[in-house]
């Protein structure tokens, strides 16, 4: 059985992790949409609202891993990078006159 701990509440959701993107993704209520409308109209709404829930819970956990994996990445390039940006920081500008 796979047992994850629980994630800390203060964790920024992805949009104030990355910005605004200038790609246009869908989101998750509109993934959920599109999944439910191919699915076969002569399901009972008791089904078909369990797989839909079903399907939303998967999709949550992969969003939020795949989340904490772009974090644990920008996190790294940042720290890899600081020193330069410090150094480029700390020099003077340059004056061309």
């Amino acid at each position: 059985m796979d047992i994850k701990p629980p994630l800390p509440g203060d964790l920024p959701i992805l949009t104030e992790v990355v910005g605004e993107t200038s790609g246009t993704f869908p989101v998750l209520t509109e993934v959920v949409e599109e999944t439910a409308a191919t699915l076969p109209s002569s399901l009972p709404p008791e089904l078909a609202a369990h797989i839909e829930q079903h399907y939303r819970q998967k999709l949550q956990t992969y969003l939020e891993e795949a989340q904490q994996q772009a974090i644990a990445k920008a996190l790294a390039e940042l720290r890899a990078e600081l020193p330069q940006l410090i150094s480029d920081a700390s020099r003077p500008p340059h004056d061309p006159a």
